[in-house]
C-alpha cells in the first residue's frame, strides 16, 4: 500500500511540476491565449482521453500532456495579470 501510495504523489508531483514547467515557457515566450473554444475543446478532449487510455501507457502521455496544456493556457492568463500591475 505504501507503494501506490508513494507512486500516486510521485506522478502526481512530476504532473504539477510540468504544468508548471509549461506555464513558465508560455510566460517567457509570451503566448497568446488560445481562446474559450480551442481550450475548451483541449481541456475535454485530452480528459477524455485520459480516460479512455488510463489502463496502457499511453495514459501516461495523455496525463502529462493535459497538465501542460493546462499550464500552458494559464501562462497568459498570469502574464496578464502580472503587468496590470506596477511591481508585476
Amino acid at each position: 500500500m505504501n507503494r501506490v501510495l508513494r507512486n500516486t504523489y510521485l506522478l502526481l508531483s512530476m504532473t504539477l511540476l510540468f504544468s508548471a514547467a509549461m506555464a513558465g515557457v508560455a510566460m517567457a515566450l509570451n503566448w497568446p491565449h488560445p481562446g474559450l473554444l480551442i481550450t475548451l475543446v483541449g481541456y475535454f478532449g485530452l480528459l477524455f482521453a485520459t480516460v479512455k487510455l488510463r489502463n496502457s501507457g499511453w495514459g501516461i502521455v495523455s496525463v502529462f500532456a493535459l497538465t501542460g496544456f493546462m499550464g500552458a493556457t494559464l501562462g497568459p492568463i498570469i502574464n496578464a495579470y502580472t503587468y496590470a500591475y506596477a511591481n508585476g
